[in-house]
């Protein structure tokens, strides 16, 4: 199911029957995910995603999620994701990931990684990762 608008994504995350959810939703719009238990939801193009609580979703294009609690991100293309407190996050091509709190980032091929607190990061191929306090 495409979904564009906050109440699309709503009725798609309640209906039992979907279980695919493609967020295409236009720049400067964000919608939020309380948890997608079940759910397979791809951000793609320009969209911007919070995700909560145990949300998985997978960033593509150019999109943006921030997630939070422990939620698990997969980011491709030049998505950019800021991972908050127990969050995991799997970034390839060249995504740019902020890692926050305790997440834990496995970044691969060109990806950008910026650790702060005590987040955990696995960087392979020509991943670049800079660490702060």
């Amino acid at each position: 199911m495409n979904v564009t608008t906050q109440s699309e994504l709503d009725a798609a995350l309640a209906d039992d029957k979907t279980t695919d959810i493609y967020i295409d939703a236009p720049a400067g719009v964000w919608l939020r995910i309380e948890s997608s238990t079940g759910k397979h939801v791809v951000a793609w193009g320009s969209s911007h995603v919070e995700a909560w609580d145990s949300s998985h979703v997978e960033a593509r294009g150019s999109s943006h999620v921030e997630a939070w609690g422990s939620s698990h991100v997969e980011a491709w293309g030049s998505s950019h994701v800021v991972a908050r407190g127990s969050s995991h996050v799997e970034a390839w091509g060249s995504s740019h990931v902020v890692a926050r709190g305790s997440s834990h980032v496995e970044a691969r091929d060109s990806s950008h990684v910026e650790a702060r607190d005590s987040s955990h990061v696995e960087a392979r191929d020509s991943s670049h990762v800079e660490a702060r306090d």
